[in-house]
């Protein structure tokens, strides 16, 4: 006696659905396997040094001024700043579940300075932007560098400011750096503050903008007159300091 199956049960595993999910299961299953073997390979990072030193100097003279300095009305000055950073990182990738390195380096760099003013005075008083610096190739092209140094012709440096009124001015200067794919920390320099003075012989007037009396000792003069008391002139020549 012949025993047949049941047709009912070929039928089902022969069914076209079920062939379908059945293969969406084997991709899942395929990609849950893909992934469980992929591991994270972050970047080699070798730490270096951050660094940023400023001065000012007349903008005609190049004659340096220190820091809480009382000047003439009208001075026009230059704030150079150099900063430096240091460090690099070696990038990384998965190959057959292990990190391996790629021979990519991405180098710790200066993005840019700012310059930025806070000023009290008979005139002008708030939160002012002075400008940035970024570094450029010979061509004119911008270039990130190790070393962002304002007395060299290699970016767009330096920073330019007028003390026009009597008061203070205090100008901040920091550097923001490019911390890699490893995330090479700090992201800027330590901020950097130049502290100048504009007065008039007036005590009540550098009191009430909260400037020094300008005393022999601690007055720079870079130019005899005002911004146009000696004519347009002035442009033209350089005064020497007394």
């Amino acid at each position: 006696m012949k025993t047949c199956k049941p047709k009912s049960l070929y039928r089902f595993f022969r069914s076209p659905l079920l062939l379908l999910q059945m293969g969406l299961l084997f991709v899942l299953a395929s990609l849950a396997v893909v992934q469980a073997k992929t591991i994270d390979c972050p970047g080699i990072a070798v730490p270096g040094t951050t660094d940023i030193s400023t001065n000012a100097v007349d903008r005609y003279t190049n004659v340096a001024i220190t820091d809480l300095s009382t000047v003439a009305a009208y001075t026009f000055i230059k704030i150079h700043s150099r900063a430096e950073a240091q460090g690099l990182c070696y990038g990384q990738a998965e190959v057959e579940g292990a990190c391996v390195l790629t021979g990519m380096i991405y180098e710790r760099t200066v993005n840019h300075t700012s310059v930025y003013v806070d000023i009290v005075s008979t005139g002008l008083n708030g939160h002012y932007f002075v400008g940035n610096v970024y570094g450029m190739n010979p061509n004119g092209t911008g270039h990130d560098w190790h070393v962002l140094d304002t007395h060299n012709s290699d970016n767009t440096g330096p920073n330019y400011s007028m003390l026009a009124y009597p008061g203070s001015y205090d100008y901040t200067i920091t550097a923001y750096i490019n911390t890699t794919p490893c995330e090479i920390d700090p992201d800027q320099t330590d901020v950097k503050h130049i502290v100048l003075y504009v007065s008039s012989d007036d005590e009540e007037e550098a009191a009430l903008v909260q400037a020094p009396h300008r005393l022999p000792e601690h007055f720079v003069r870079v130019r005899n007159g005002g911004l146009f008391g000696d004519g347009w002139r002035w442009l033209l020549k350089k005064q020497t300091v007394v």
